[in-house]
């Protein structure tokens, strides 16, 4: 997964998760010898695919904390998830502190690529707990 580096610390902004994205990482995780990576993963699977259920949030954008990215010259934009949305997906998606759990949990993965996928999932579930749109590098 790849990472922008930014003045004010480190932002990120992963890449979109596609459907054939979204299947490898299955794989990956149905083939996870650690049994919690494998159920958060595929929790955070499902998270991802139910979010998609519905389109882009109708609220207007507004502009990311962080400011100007060097790179762009551009001020990523957040695009608040409408209220409907929140409801729909809050029980799927975790909290700050869980998503904080379960990146411990991923810590303890050893093969690199299952490492990769859970994170880049994870990043999506703290996207989703702020209640907003995952900003995407495609979107930047």
């Amino acid at each position: 997964m790849s990472t922008l580096q930014e003045i004010k610390g480190i932002t990120c902004f992963a890449p979109p998760l596609s459907p054939g994205k979204i299947g490898a990482y299955r794989a990956l995780a149905e083939g996870c010898g650690n049994r919690r990576c494998k159920q958060e993963m595929l929790a955070l699977i499902k998270m991802v695919e139910v979010s998609r259920e519905t389109p882009e949030s109708s609220i207007p954008a507004i502009n990311h904390p962080i400011g100007v990215l060097p790179s762009t010259g551009r001020v990523p934009q957040v695009i608040p998830l409408e209220q409907q949305e929140i409801d729909r997906i809050q029980d799927l998606v975790p909290t700050g502190d869980d998503c904080d759990l379960i990146s411990s949990v991923f810590k303890q993965l050893e093969d690199t690529e299952t490492k990769n996928a859970a994170y880049h999932l994870l990043w999506f579930a703290r996207e989703l707990s702020q209640n907003r749109e995952p900003i995407t590098q495609d979107k930047l």
